[in-house]
């Protein structure tokens, strides 16, 4: 395997991850991280002979009313807590760089993120999915 942004050969695995708060997936996820350039990232391979089973149908939920507002408030919790303390924690101390979530649903990791100083983007391909 090799760095999907400069090629190298040197990658090493870092993080093994699981779907702990949505329950969509029973797989185990692993994170490399470049040697050269320091990318963490996720084997393609491995990941495009999961995708399809990642959205299932009714993964798209649409709250309304208070209901939504309760739903964001909670989601930005879960994300705050966990998945963006894991990236800020994976990273050199006080290090904020780049970062691209490929499949970021409504947004709501790359709005923290830019909040915690870095500099987020996101791509999402659902036409279901309300990305920022």
């Amino acid at each position: 395997m090799k760095c999907p942004i400069c090629e190298c050969p040197r990658v090493e695995f870092r993080y093994r991850m699981e779907d702990r708060f949505f329950e969509v997936s029973s797989e185990e996820f692993f994170l490399y991280q470049c040697n050269s350039c320091g990318l963490l990232f996720q084997d393609e391979k491995s990941v495009s002979k999961v995708i399809p089973s990642l959205y299932p149908s009714g993964y798209w939920w649409e709250a309304s009313g208070k209901l939504a507002l309760l739903e964001a408030t909670y989601r930005e919790w879960v994300v705050r807590r966990d998945q963006l303390s894991f990236v800020i924690s994976a990273g050199p101390p006080s290090s904020r760089g780049r970062l691209l979530d490929i499949g970021c649903g409504g947004g709501t990791f790359v709005k923290l993120a830019n909040e915690e100083g870095f500099n987020a983007y996101g791509l999402e391909q659902s036409q279901k999915a309300f990305c920022i």
